[in-house]
């Protein structure tokens, strides 16, 4: 596992279960932790959504607050102006946020665990619950799911992967703290932290 890895998997647990599952440019460039989110764009984990933010900082002075204004006729370029360092072309990963993709993480998993030749990953619960399919192991069937932010609905959660799968046969891997469950209705389900399993 390379140096990124660790803490790209860690950020890219807390981001699937932030509301929204989006970050603002800001906050890509100017926490210190750049290549570790561009890693995660590179591993498909993160892309760029289409809404830009109403303000960035100036990428040079640090100082100004900017308002990015899309260049007519030229898809994906923007320009701002700082008081402090005057006009300024700003690339499309400074104004755009970033949007994590969960059901990337879910097509990672069905592949590491062989299921993406036999199964096609289903979306049970869009945003929330996916089917990854279904794989013998000491003779028992066994049904994995992957899930996130699922302590919101977790009864909802519970029947889901009941209605596909036998009792006692569904293993599900997931970014929610497992902490979180432990009094919820999956409390008695196989749950595996991403975590524990996953590297990108």
């Amino acid at each position: 596992m390379g140096p990124l890895n660790a803490p790209a998997l860690r950020e890219l647990c807390a981001l699937l279960e932030t509301p929204g599952q989006r970050l603002l440019p800001d906050a890509i460039w100017l926490g210190g932790q750049a290549p570790l989110y561009r890693h995660l764009r590179d591993c498909e984990a993160l892309s760029l959504s289409g809404e830009v933010a109403s303000e960035v900082l100036c990428p040079d002075c640090l100082n100004q607050s900017l308002a990015p204004q899309a260049v007519p006729g030229a898809p994906g370029r923007y320009q701002a102006l700082c008081f402090e360092c005057g006009a300024m072309d700003l690339p499309k990963e400074r104004v755009r946020l970033w949007q994590a993709e969960p059901g990337k993480v879910a097509d990672w998993l069905s592949g590491a665990l062989g299921l993406k030749v036999r199964h096609q990953v289903t979306a049970v619960i869009p945003g929330v619950l996916w089917h990854l399919g279904e794989r013998e192991i000491r003779r028992q069937r066994r049904s994995f799911f992957f899930g996130c932010q699922i302590d919101t609905q977790t009864a909802v959660v519970n029947a889901k992967m009941g209605e596909l799968a036998a009792p006692g046969a569904q293993a599900l891997i997931t970014t929610t703290d497992l902490a979180a469950l432990k009094h919820a209705p999956l409390a008695s389900r196989l749950l595996i932290p991403l975590r524990a399993v996953a590297q990108l």
